[in-house]
């Protein structure tokens, strides 16, 4: 989920509205792609690495979501994250 994910986190909930920084931090560490499928409120975000999909919030979701396995454009998915105009700090992001 993007739009305003910092404010959809619950205490009781942590994965709750993190996928894309989740996404973006084990992209910038591991590499392999980022990936994303429609959840019931907007886009849900997770990695593929080295053939595997890691999906490090799914315990977000009550129901297990489809993996739709769409490839996610890293830089929109920066922004949306509330990266600004900086950069992932690994050479491995496609900007």
């Amino acid at each position: 989920m993007v739009v305003g994910d910092q404010y959809q986190w619950l205490a009781d909930n942590p994965a709750r509205g993190q996928c894309n920084v989740t996404a973006l931090v084990v992209h910038d560490m591991f590499g392999g792609e980022i990936l994303k499928a429609e959840a019931p409120d907007g886009w849900h975000f997770y990695n593929r690495i080295e053939g595997q999909r890691r999906d490090l919030t799914a315990s977000q979701f009550e129901q297990p979501i489809f993996h739709a396995d769409i490839r996610a454009t890293v830089p929109r998915l920066w922004l949306a994250a509330g990266g600004g105009s900086m950069a992932p700090s690994s050479n491995r992001s496609p900007f």
